[in-house]
């Protein structure tokens, strides 16, 4: 006799916006952004990879890029002075 399965369910994950990666490099294990930067990273990206050793091949992980060295925080390439520049990059992980 054959078991009987369950039906599946008809239930989705419901997403309000697109999946944000990001990609934290910092130059030494050490090396910490400040607090209120990491705060506006971590609220605006759904996972966080942070590396030590860049290279090309992390970008693919990521769909930002950020790089901390005190007192500049590069994001995509574009450089921000912090904190002085701080609304800017807030607005960069805003949904």
């Amino acid at each position: 006799m054959r078991r009987r399965t369950e039906p599946v369910s008809p239930a989705k994950p419901i997403t309000r916006e697109p999946f944000r990666r990001t990609v934290f490099i910092r130059k030494t294990e050490s090396d910490r952004a400040p607090q209120a930067l990491w705060d506006i990273i971590c609220r605006g990206s759904h996972v966080v990879l942070i590396v030590d050793a860049p290279d090309e091949g992390f970008s693919i992980y990521g769909d930002r890029v950020v790089s901390w060295n005190d007192p500049d925080v590069t994001i995509d390439g574009m450089i921000y002075v912090w904190p002085e520049q701080s609304a800017d990059v807030q607005q960069l992980f805003e949904p």
